[in-house]
């Protein structure tokens, strides 16, 4: 359900499945639980699904789930993937076998919604109500058939890419060798608000990370690693160095309620947002931040003699730190509310943390302890992964969560586990042959 007035959408669940058949069709299964015994349908009328050259970019419709769309890319008369003559196509969650898929053009990150609290220009509000594209060269902005793209916003740009989303439809770019703000509330030209070192290499994937808050953006660039640039969602100014610099390559990086974590080979710095002032909070190797809810931040890092360690430690507080040795973080439920004004994103609820790893061995035979995020409290144990299965992964909307287990021998296989039950951790299958793999 989505609510205008807040911009959130609560109860959020998988609503289907697709998948593509050796007969080239797509097929739909609800994954709603009212619907007792699972059925397939057919999803459009398109019969080359085998030759679709990349994965598919989905965008959920919140009005309506089942306008929700999929946009794949194929193969151009040339029959060659990933050039200048491959083809665009969409479809739609309600479209039946009889329904042609929709031409598309190269779509950049996911759709526009209208976030307004009535329907604009007949699209309501949550609904899809566009896409940024790169019709060869040229970024347009289109409507959710792919038309009516109006006038062009950039000429003669080379590659682009979303890097992040935020205050609703403010998108962080990145086109050829620089870093805009587009704004599709204003309909203008994205602003540039950085210029990547690198002017020759006009190749989109030299900013190696983005967060937002929000009210700004944070990234970093692969020409200058040990450095976080910062600007505001709006655009209205230029990127500036945030902090102090780090001497290491910054390997990845998140924000709490008042800081920047960021992490290297050496450990974990925090800095403060408003003073700018740096400080390590964590040291070891492999180190990195798991999650944040609220106060509290959870961690793991690799001792000297490559124990694994996960640890809690809270932000305004970071005397108050707790370390478990011989574990890890291996699993994160996240809240099934979510504010959109941030992002797509939702806060994490619960954490899984594997305890009992041996040198050899990994996490075989360790127990899975369910950890709620909000207040750092152990919840229970909710179960103990099977001999030869050295790690376990898991990543779910709400308690109820599908994870991957891989053993030594690489056989990978599906557990359930409820994060809030004891004792609910449950092996799905068991083939030695060959591999399970979870669809998202």
């Amino acid at each position: 359900t989505y609510d205008s007035a807040t911009k959130t959408v609560n109860e959020l669940h998988r609503h289907a499945l697709v998948y593509a058949k050796k007969n080239g069709s797509f097929y739909k299964v609800s994954a709603l639980t009212s619907n007792a015994i699972p059925t397939s349908t057919q999803l459009s009328s398109i019969t080359s699904a085998e030759i679709i050259c990349s994965t598919s970019v989905g965008a959920i419709d919140f009005a309506d789930p089942d306008n929700s769309q999929i946009v794949y890319r194929t193969p151009g008369a040339n029959a060659l993937c990933n050039d200048s003559d491959d083809r665009y196509k969409m479809v739609r969650l309600n479209m039946g076998a009889a329904d042609a898929p929709v031409s598309a053009k190269q779509p950049i990150g996911t759709a526009f919604h209208n976030w307004a609290t009535t329907a604009v220009a007949g699209v309501d509000p949550g609904a899809i109500s566009g896409w940024l594209v790169n019709d060869a060269g040229t970024l347009q902005r289109c409507d959710p058939n792919f038309a009516n793209c109006g006038a062009n916003l950039m000429t003669n740009i080379k590659s682009a890419s979303l890097l992040i989303i935020a205050g609703s439809n403010r998108w962080l770019l990145e086109i050829d060798h620089a870093v805009y703000v587009y704004d599709d509330a204003s309909s203008v030209a994205p602003k540039k608000i950085f210029t990547i070192l690198d002017k020759k290499n006009l190749a989109t994937g030299r900013v190696t990370g983005t967060v937002n808050d929000g009210s700004n953006f944070y990234f970093v660039t692969s020409e200058e690693p040990t450095v976080v640039h910062k600007a505001p969602v709006d655009g209205s100014l230029g990127a500036t160095s945030f902090g102090v610099a780090s001497s290491k390559p910054i390997l990845g990086f998140t924000l709490s309620a008042n800081t920047l974590l960021y992490w290297t080979e050496n450990g974990i710095t925090r800095v403060d947002k408003n003073s700018g002032g740096a400080s390590t909070i964590v040291t070891g190797n492999f180190a990195a931040v798991a999650a944040v809810n609220s106060n509290h931040i959870y961690y793991s890092y690799n001792s000297n003699n490559a124990i694994p360690i996960a640890g809690m430690i809270d932000d305004d507080n970071v005397n108050n730190k707790t370390e478990t040795i011989g574990a890890n973080w291996l699993g994160i439920v996240y809240d099934t509310s979510w504010n959109l004004t941030d992002g797509f994103a939702g806060l994490p609820q619960t954490l899984i943390r594997a305890e009992g790893y041996s040198v050899g061995n990994g996490f075989a035979g360790a127990t899975l302890h369910s950890i709620t995020a909000l207040n750092r409290t152990d919840a229970g144990i909710l179960g103990t992964l099977p001999a030869g299965f050295s790690s376990i992964y898991c990543s779910s909307l709400g308690p109820d969560a599908l994870c991957t287990g891989t053993s030594s021998t690489n056989q990978i296989d599906l557990f359930y586990l409820n994060a809030t039950s004891p004792d609910s951790l449950l092996r799905i299958t068991n083939t030695p042959a060959q591999s399970e793999a979870v669809v998202y």
